[in-house]
C-alpha cells in the first residue's frame, strides 16, 4: 500500500511538472512571437528613417 501511495504522488508530481513547463512553454512562445512582432514592426520604423536619411546606416543596424 505504502508503495502504491509514493508511486500515486510520483505520477502527480511529473504530471504537475509536465503542467506548468507546458505553460512556460506557451507562455515564452507567445512572449517571443510578441516581442518579434514589436521588432519586426521597430525594424520597418527604422527602415523607413533610413530611407529618408543616408544608406550608409544600413550596415551597422544589421550588426544589432
Amino acid at each position: 500500500m505504502k508503495i502504491n501511495e509514493e508511486f500515486i504522488m510520483l505520477v502527480m508530481a511529473g504530471a504537475g511538472l509536465l503542467i506548468v513547463l507546458a505553460l512556460c512553454m506557451a507562455a515564452l512562445y507567445k512572449w517571443i512571437t510578441f516581442l518579434n512582432g514589436k521588432m519586426t514592426r521597430y525594424g520597418m520604423h527604422v527602415h523607413q528613417m533610413l530611407k529618408t536619411d543616408e544608406s550608409d546606416n544600413k550596415n551597422v543596424n544589421k550588426g544589432d
